[in-house]
């Protein structure tokens, strides 16, 4: 657990959220078609499993830790695709699930990078002065 982070709590209710967002936004019957279109649905899925991947990396530190992160991320995204499949509206997708497990592989390689330091920064620039 990163103990370097003063508004932690603030950063897992934000975390959660996104979760939310994204189940939500995966099971709506509802989706407008120009996001569903020429393949953009796999850019967001990739980009809102990166997104997840790397903010939830930033509050949890440990590559065993991390690397369980990303398997119950994965798990989410096949149970969503397993959910979607009962659905009416909507369809399992095999290539929706690997646009998933791309963008926690992206979330994953972003914490190598000045990213995972995101947070702090951010807290840097909360501090009353």
């Amino acid at each position: 657990m990163s103990l370097e982070l003063q508004y932690r709590k603030l950063w897992l209710v934000i975390g959660w959220l996104i979760v939310i967002a994204i189940n939500v936004g995966s099971l709506y019957p509802y989706v407008p078609e120009r996001i569903m279109s020429g393949g953009l649905d796999k850019v967001w899925h990739s980009g809102s499993y990166a997104l997840l991947m790397l903010w939830f990396c930033m509050l949890y530190d440990g590559v065993r830790r991390r690397i369980l992160i990303g398997i119950g991320w994965a798990l989410m995204g096949l149970m969503i695709e397993v959910l979607q499949g009962f659905s009416i509206i909507r369809t399992f997708d095999l290539l929706d699930f690997a646009a998933d497990v791309i963008g926690i592989s992206i979330g994953g390689v972003l914490m190598l990078t000045p990213l995972s330091r995101m947070l702090l920064w951010l807290e840097s620039k909360m501090r009353v002065r």
